[in-house]
């Protein structure tokens, strides 16, 4: 990730990436290369901050991975899995 523009199907083009507490205040930020998969820098975001009872993410977060790594925290994820995943994960809508 040496440049901060990444090429993309919708041309040139950046990712920000944030995490915010339970207000929904940012956190922690970090700009990225759009062509950059959103789940090889949400650790880096996510071990930014101390541990929380869940992390609650959109379908460009869901990976395995990410899940394991999150549930060894004490965290739960509330992640939608992507309508071609084989396991379709549960979580909690309310949240």
């Amino acid at each position: 990730m040496a440049h901060g523009i990444g090429r993309t199907k919708g041309g040139r083009n950046t990712k920000l990436h944030a995490v915010c507490d339970e207000g929904g205040r940012p956190c922690v930020l970090l700009l990225t290369p759009g062509n950059v998969h959103d789940c090889k820098v949400a650790r880096l975001c996510i071990e930014a901050m101390p541990p929380s009872a869940e992390l609650v993410a959109d379908k460009g977060y869901d990976s395995q991975a990410l899940r394991e790594r999150l549930i060894e925290r004490g965290t739960e994820p509330v992640i939608p899995p992507r309508k071609n995943r084989k396991i379709q994960y549960d979580y909690d809508r309310a949240i």
